[in-house]
């Protein structure tokens, strides 16, 4: 059964002013608003004073998050966005997004302030069966040769069998890597995606690179993950930044402490050990 998705707009003018910065919401058949929607899935707008609202789908200019002890100098929401296209949605009338992408939907073309936004993902999400996304989620045990050889390989099907046979030593084991590997990835696009996939955010990497943490704690517009690596605390900060194109942004802390860990829990992947 397709999932129904409600995009319910409310007039900026019938919000208190501590609200009027939301006044485009989201709302779904769902208990809570799912981080994406899927490329057949069905859409409707509801409107308390609008026949129609205007839309924009947004190109795919974001990059894999870096690793956390590396200073991220670009601010990638604060880019200037280039649009791939527009339209308008007429209000109560069912419509599909057919491409993936990210969507932005405001109600005046002049002010853009009120907006909100929807991702939209291949059929298969959050789990990948493509070997394009499969190699591309790769970035992060990768070194930059092994990753532009999977991608220039006249076989990427066997280099990338390739790689993980020689991280895994034996098949079996390989498979084992494989599996653990993308269970993460999938975890990550299901509960971190925002203005792009959860295996690109900063969550996403630190949950794929290092596991499960051991503890987390949400309050004051941060949430906090504990981890115990060697004998040694590591603890990872993520702060809450909704922007134009995603409610759902959590920005990480970056500092050189996590230099140590990082390149530890990499080693680990690297010699096979889970």
């Amino acid at each position: 059964m397709k999932a129904v998705l409600f995009l319910l707009i409310i007039s900026s003018s019938l919000l208190s002013p501590l609200l009027a910065q939301s006044a485009l919401e989201i709302r779904t058949s769902a208990p809570t608003y799912p981080n994406y929607v899927r490329v057949d899935d069905t859409l409707k707008v509801f409107s308390n004073e609008l026949s129609y609202v205007n839309g924009v789908k947004i190109k795919d200019q974001y990059s894999v998050a870096i690793p956390p002890m590396e200073e991220d100098t670009v601010v990638e929401f604060r880019l200037k966005q280039e649009i791939e296209n527009t339209f308008t949605v007429n209000q109560d009338r069912a419509f599909i997004l057919a491409e993936k992408g990210l969507y932005v939907f405001f109600a005046d073309s002049v002010d853009k302030v009120n907006t909100q936004s929807v991702l939209v993902t291949r059929k298969d999400f959050p789990k990948y069966k493509s070997l394009f996304e499969l190699m591309r989620s790769l970035a992060y045990i990768t070194n930059d040769e092994e990753y532009r050889a999977i991608w220039k390989s006249n076989d990427s099907l066997e280099a990338f069998g390739g790689f993980w046979l020689k991280l895994g030593k034996t098949e079996a084991k390989a498979q084992k890597l494989i599996k653990e590997y993308y269970q993460r990835v999938a975890y990550a696009n299901e509960h971190y995606s925002s203005y792009k996939e959860g295996w690109r955010t900063d969550r996403g990497m630190v949950r794929i690179v290092y596991g499960k943490p051991q503890n987390i704690k949400s309050e004051n517009g941060k949430e906090t993950w504990y981890y115990t690596i060697g004998g040694k605390s590591v603890i990872f900060e993520f702060v809450y930044t909704p922007n134009k194109l995603s409610q759902k942004t959590y920005i990480l802390t970056r500092s050189e402490r996590y230099k140590e860990s990082w390149y530890s829990a990499i080693k680990k992947w690297r010699q096979g050990i889970l």
